[in-house]
């Protein structure tokens, strides 16, 4: 339960977020059933560990778990719910099936709300319209999210956003 329990702390770290990121519901499918990337990604990278997925839209920046992981996690909530049909496992299926709905969201800002986007000290900065210099403090595995790309897909990254803001 190691994977849940970290991608869970990632999640409430989001949901934390104050009035910045707005929620949407993924275009991946339902639990178990993995599609790929959102269908209106234009750019997107990966951590080094593939848990978590930074893309561009022509609209909107987002961040995501990617479909290995929920399967994973998927596959831990299913390993923990009680063998023995009643009420127990009824009510585990629905407070677990509650779970993995929730964690294929995803946190998103709209292009024009972000100034900038960087790659500095190892990791990617991002400047708000509003003067926040950077996103909340997210962290997977006690370790900064924005640390969490390679260099080379943060340029990358970078460069695919200014792409981005030039053509709004």
């Amino acid at each position: 339960m190691r994977t849940f329990s970290a991608i869970l702390l990632f999640s409430v770290a989001l949901a934390g977020c104050g009035d910045g990121p707005e929620f949407v519901g993924d275009d991946r499918g339902e639990p178990g059933e993995a599609t790929g990337t959102a269908g209106d990604e234009r750019f997107g990278i990966d951590t080094r560990d593939g848990n978590v997925r930074l893309g561009i839209t022509d609209d909107v920046v987002y961040f995501r778990l990617s479909d290995e992981l929920l399967a994973k996690i998927d596959d831990e909530i299913e390993e923990d719910l009680p063998d023995e049909p009643g009420l127990g496992r009824t009510i585990a299926t629905a407070v677990t099936s509650g779970i993995s709905s929730a964690l294929r969201h995803r946190m998103q800002y709209d292009i024009d709300d972000i100034r900038d986007v960087r790659y500095e000290d190892g990791a990617l900065a991002f400047e708000f319209e509003d003067g926040r210099r950077e996103l909340p403090d997210l962290e997977v595995d006690d370790e900064p999210l924005m640390e969490q790309f390679s260099e080379d897909d943060a340029r990358r990254f970078v460069r695919e956003f200014r792409s981005a803001k030039r053509q709004r």
